[in-house]
């Protein structure tokens, strides 16, 4: 079994600081496919739901009445 601390937070891995930033642990790394994708998911996502609200728009339900 591998040794864990668990008191601090800060010590769950080993980082070196960059003057006063600190680099995140490698497992944080997103890659740029699931980057990519979850920006593509988030475009088809929200034209789906302007979709909606387009096609259920009142007033133009209205206007073509």
């Amino acid at each position: 079994m591998a040794h864990y601390p668990r008191a601090n937070p800060a010590k769950w891995w080993k980082t070196r600081s960059i003057g006063s930033v600190r680099r995140s642990p490698h497992a944080m790394f997103v890659s740029r496919f699931r980057r990519w994708t979850s920006i593509l998911a988030l475009i088809v996502l929200t034209g789906m739901v302007g979709g909606a609200w387009y096609l259920t728009n009142p007033n133009r339900i209205s206007a073509m009445a």
